[in-house]
């Protein structure tokens, strides 16, 4: 969690689903009465399978909790007493052994209370050893009894910010349980202990949500101004018995495959220059950085937004909260290809841009805590290459077609969002992409048209086609040409927006330059974190080679 710190100091746990199941607990909202609505028409397709996910989480967890109130309520269910009082000591065993994590260690008393009082054992044994004016056979008494003193609990644990909520939800229930007890209502009263319960634990799962997030928001502020950097580069230090004292063939045995990669991209600079010549005279034209810098100040913007320099620590400390950088690391732009900074971004496109799967590749050893990023990256660089092969293709399907039976050529943005709602779904096969591609082309009734559609997108995306190298090294091109400058700089100097554009034109991938420039802010952030940490490292690993 301390890497995902350095990347935004910001950065929290998500509460939204706990949230949600907080308000399904509660009764304000219900999955199943809910109306499904396509979610594809009001959110990205990125999304859409979170979506799913989510609402499939919460009509499972409902069924859990109707299973658990219709054995609490039907006496002539067969299911034994003692498998219905199980099933609730098990519940609130488990409930006190979550509390117990989250109270601190000297509540002595408190916690030799709780332990005593959710112990599954005890539980059971109390929950028939007086059975009254129960359900099912089980002590309501008791149940009531523990469940109230649970509440208090959570309720004094609790943040502030939540403690009207749970207030609230808390006197509900109560009400309920009062008017089932003193209707003598069953089911009733059933359904109010498993409400109480399930609110309980949803309360419970808040409670250890928010100390986690307290807990990250403390370790983000030991992180601020350079301490989270030093943090880093000490434990890899140690990890891998590596400093700035060691020598290069010392750092060149114990990281090798951080060597080999450095010496392969650096091998490989001089092959790009052609491409990377207009980033080398950006990176050494030194009046521009001046004038851009003059400029920030003249139009009171601040430095590191206009002109893509660093912005100094001391600065970044007296910022006000909203303008202070997120990361812990800012990208130091713009760079020449064949320094050690551009071989590490270089090395960084040609990673996502491999054939291998990063996960399964001799990963440098300075990159080991970026694979999950990586692997996201290179999944979002081929996407980005079938996404625009299925463009092209539909333009020179439409292109074909006789001109008085041509349809309209789709809006771009209509077309990459069908397309891409597509490619999200794991279980996607080259035949669901080639039937889409037959409907936008106006031709999904025509057997032969969609075969000739996936035979030459089957072609178009073998690796060793033509199409498939131009797409790919002209979407590389791009991500690279905004990398050295910045991703930023990219969208605000005209010349560097050129060569962008003039990159993704050679493969036609133009209506893609958003995509491409979001992934190359993406892959900017773990160049700039990987470059502060391991800076050392890198510069002595690679001062034989440049």
């Amino acid at each position: 969690m301390a890497w995902e710190l350095l990347y935004n100091l910001q950065w929290q746990l998500p509460t939204e689903e706990l949230e949600a199941a907080w308000k399904d607990a509660t009764g304000k909202t219900a999955v199943m009465k809910e109306s499904q609505a396509n979610p594809e028409d009001n959110m990205a397709p990125a999304d859409v399978a979170s979506h799913v996910q989510r609402r499939v989480r919460r009509i499972a967890e409902q069924a859990f909790w109707d299973s658990v109130q219709a054995t609490l309520a039907d006496s002539t269910s067969g299911v034994t007493q003692q498998q219905v009082t199980g099933q609730l000591a098990g519940l609130l065993a488990h409930m006190g052994q979550e509390l117990m994590t989250v109270l601190p260690e000297q509540a002595t008393s408190a916690r030799e209370q709780l332990a005593a009082q959710l112990d599954e054992g005890r539980l059971q044994e109390a929950l028939t050893a007086h059975q009254g004016s129960g359900v099912n056979g089980i002590d309501t008494t008791h149940l009531l009894s523990v469940l109230e003193h649970t509440a208090q609990l959570l309720k004094d644990m609790g943040a502030p910010a939540r403690e009207a909520a749970a207030v609230a939800a808390h006197a509900a229930i109560r009400a309920e349980l009062s008017s089932a007890l003193q209707a003598g209502d069953s089911p009733a009263l059933a359904t109010a202990v498993v409400k109480a319960i399930r609110v309980l634990m949803a309360q419970l799962k808040m409670l250890r949500m928010d100390a986690a997030n307290f807990r990250l928001k403390m370790l983000a502020q030991s992180l601020q101004d350079g301490a989270g950097i030093r943090y880093a580069q000490g434990k890899f230090e140690t990890a891998f018995e590596v400093g700035q004292e060691s020598s290069l063939e010392q750092m060149s045995s114990t990281l090798p495959h951080t060597r080999a990669w450095l010496a392969l991209v650096s091998g490989q600079v001089p092959q790009l220059a052609q491409h990377l010549q207009p980033l080398t005279d950006f990176a050494a034209d030194t009046n521009r950085i001046q004038a851009a810098a003059q400029a920030s100040v003249a139009s009171a913007v601040p430095t590191a937004l206009r002109s893509g320099l660093r912005a100094s620590l001391s600065a970044a400390g007296n910022a006000p909260a909203a303008e202070r950088p997120t990361s812990a690391a800012q990208l130091i732009h713009p760079v020449k290809a064949d320094s050690w900074r551009g071989i590490v971004r270089l090395g960084l496109v040609q990673l996502i841009q491999g054939e291998i799967p990063v996960e399964k590749t001799a990963l440098a050893e300075t990159l080991r805590l970026d694979a999950p990023r990586l692997h996201l990256a290179q999944n979002a660089f081929q996407q980005l290459v079938v996404l625009a092969a299925c463009m092209l293709l539909l333009q020179q399907s439409l292109a074909s077609q006789q001109q008085q039976s041509r349809p309209n050529m789709p809006e771009a943005a209509d077309v990459k969002r069908r397309l891409t709602g597509i490619l999200a779904d794991p279980s996607m096969r080259l035949p669901d992409l080639a039937a889409e591609l037959s409907r936008l082309a106006g031709a999904e009734s025509d057997a032969s048209s969609q075969t000739a559609m996936e035979a030459a997108l089957n072609r178009m995306l073998m690796r060793s086609s033509g199409a498939f190298k131009a797409l790919s090294s002209g979407i590389g091109n791009a991500i690279q040409l905004q990398l050295l400058p910045s991703p930023t700089s990219a969208q605000s100097d005209a010349g560097l927006q050129q060569s962008v554009n003039s990159a993704l034109a050679r493969c036609g991938a133009v209506s893609l330059k958003a995509e491409v420039a979001q992934l190359a802010l993406k892959l900017s952030q773990t160049a700039a974190l990987t470059e502060a940490v391991h800076s050392s490292t890198y510069q002595k690993l690679l001062s034989d080679l440049i």
